[in-house]
This record gives C-alpha cells, sequence and structure tokens, in this order.
C-alpha cells in the first residue's frame, strides 16, 4: 500500500496505517534526527515526539501525497526546538554503521579517516545546515531505504 492511502487511513483514525507508517520511517527518521541532534537519546526523543504529533495533527494534513515532506518538516523542527533547549551539539560519528571487512587494510584506513573528516565536517555546521545534510541522505541515499548505512551510498 502506497504511502497516500496508508495516511488516508490515518487521518480518519486507522491505528494500523499509523503503525506502518512508523514502520515505514521509523529508521530512516531516527538517522534524519541524529544527523541533526548528534545524540542518540535526543534522535529518539525528536522521532517520537514527531510521531505523536503526526497522530495528534493527523486532521492537519490536507495533501497525502505531501506527507514525507509534511513529516520530515515537523521533525526538523522538533529537532531544532530540542537541540535549542538542550543547548547541546554533539559529533554525528555514530551515523555510520560498521561494513564488513571486504578490503585491504589500509583502504579501511584511508576510508575511516575520510569518514572521521566527514563527521567533523558535519558537527562544525550549524544545525539547520545539519539539517540539510539530513534530508539529503534521507530523501537520495538509497542505503536509508535499505537501512544500511549513511556512508555507503558514497562508494562506487
Amino acid at each position: 500500500m502506497e504511502d497516500a492511502e496508508l495516511v488516508k487511513k490515518m487521518i480518519s483514525g486507522d491505528m494500523d496505517a499509523f503503525d506502518r507508517l512508523m514502520e515505514q520511517y521509523q529508521a530512516e527518521a531516527l538517522r534524519a534526527a541524529y544527523l541533526i541532534s548528534g545524540n542518540h537519546a535526543d534522535s529518539e526523543d525528536i522521532v517520537q515526539e514527531t510521531f505523536v504529533s503526526c497522530y495528534l495533527n493527523r486532521s492537519q494534513i490536507k495533501n497525502p501525497e505531501a506527507f514525507r515532506s509534511w513529516f520530515y518538516k515537523s521533525l526538523s523542527r522538533n529537532a531544532w526546538r530540542i537541540c535549542k533547549r538542550r543547548r547541546r551539539e554533539q559529533p554525528a560519528e555514530e551515523v555510520y554503521e560498521e561494513r564488513p571487512s571486504s578490503s585491504s587494510v589500509l583502504s579501511e584506513v584511508i576510508r575511516d579517516e575520510e569518514e572521521r573528516e566527514i563527521c567533523r565536517a558535519i558537527e562544525s555546521l550549524p544545525v539547520k545546515q545539519r539539517t540539510v545534510i539530513a534530508c539529503i541522505t534521507t530523501t537520495r541515499c538509497p542505503s536509508a531505504r535499505s537501512q544500511r548505512s549513511a556512508a555507503a551510498w558514497r562508494e562506487p
């Protein structure tokens, strides 16, 4: 079933449709929230608050086909609010999951150093710019849909 159909059912109060939407968006939303907040606990809070507000404000969804944009706009705003409230921004080093070793040690060391440089660069960005990075990796990154690491999309 497509998102728009699930959203229409959710708007009418169907909890099963809401559960399915949560299952579809959970991992990607958690990754985006973590890229913005830089903290696992905060990212879990952000995603939870976003899903709760999504359900409570479901009647405000005017265009079910645009649910994805509406959802991530809500997630971004929740993330900014939580980051501002907690006044802490931590590095995004834990965003990248471990990959199986299929290359030489030198290749892995180089790749790890590149990832650290990327993490440092992301960490130095203001929260709204990190939000852009999160949006790009969750909407264009093929690995976001398959729940592999966000770093995998950079590999040839």
